[in-house]
């Protein structure tokens, strides 16, 4: 679980996710703030570090710079997610926001899977497009949400929403939704009439029910962990209309702490 503190002033929140993992040989942190206002100043609503510390002895390694990290990590849990959620023959993804975890999640869906469509939508088409050319994606381009799901197969929201912005009504049945902006108790973007009809998986089932508003307010049942249905634990009927609720779990920002500071050292070594 994380710890959070609020900042009402400008409707943030700054979180601390502490984790050791013995088989990961990784004893990290990783602080976060999440301010959405900043999006009026042109800077990233994200902003991280993950403290690196020493297994053994506590001796503090590595600062490492995590706005990335945590861009990509995150995208990689929703790739994950829709591996074992969407519908094997997916044809349509779009993406819902412009800023980084919409960048993210655009290179790593194209990266695993493809796509014979791809669709972006932004409050602004010029953002939109900006993003797709940033990207190198060729893209059909929306300002319009209700417009630009009709018809996806797989669907990313990456928006700072407070209130739902995603409608039950306008997703085909077998959508695969991978919920990714709303990552505190008052906000959502996703109804809740569909959060109430989707099959509903997090990656922590713990985590969902205290901290993610899709959850909290919409009264929404999580039906398994991300992890179960990878394990084979639990299966999902991907004809059924899926959402994977996310909010980041603190052993993927240890291993890679861990990861990169371990190739920090190999790298150090090769040039001393």
């Amino acid at each position: 679980m994380r710890t959070v503190v609020g900042i009402p002033s400008q409707s943030a929140h700054f979180f601390s996710m502490p984790c050791y993992s013995e088989q990961d040989q990784a004893l990290t942190t990783k602080l976060a703030c999440l301010f959405p206002k900043n999006c009026e100043l042109g800077l990233q609503t994200i902003h991280a570090i993950i403290l690196v510390f020493d297994c053994n002895t506590g001796v503090p390694q590595a600062i490492i710079d995590a706005d990335y990290i945590t861009e990509m990590r995150t995208a990689a849990a929703s790739a994950v997610a829709t591996k074992y959620l969407a519908s094997k023959d997916s044809q349509i993804l779009c993406i819902i926001g412009s800023g980084a975890q919409a960048y993210s999640h655009l290179i790593v869906m194209k990266e695993i899977f493809q796509f014979s469509e791809i669709r972006i939508c932004s409050r602004t088409k010029t953002n939109a497009e900006k993003l797709a050319n940033l990207t190198n994606t060729q893209a059909v381009i929306y300002d319009s949400i209700q417009h630009a799901v009709d018809n996806a197969d797989v669907i990313c929201t990456t928006t700072n929403a407070v209130e739902p912005i995603l409608f039950a009504k306008w997703i085909k049945q077998g959508a695969h939704i991978n919920a990714v902006g709303a990552c505190t108790p008052q906000r959502r973007e996703l109804d809740s009439q569909l959060m109430q009809n989707a099959i509903v998986v997090a990656d922590s089932r713990d985590s969902a029910k205290k901290e993610a508003g899709e959850i909290i307010l919409s009264n929404a049942t999580v039906q398994a962990e991300i992890g179960e249905i990878a394990s084979g634990k639990v299966t999902v009927d991907t004809n059924q209309t899926t959402v994977f609720e996310s909010l980041g779990l603190a052993i993927e920002d240890a291993v890679c702490g861990r990861l990169i500071y371990d190739l920090y050292k190999i790298q150090e070594s090769k040039t001393s």
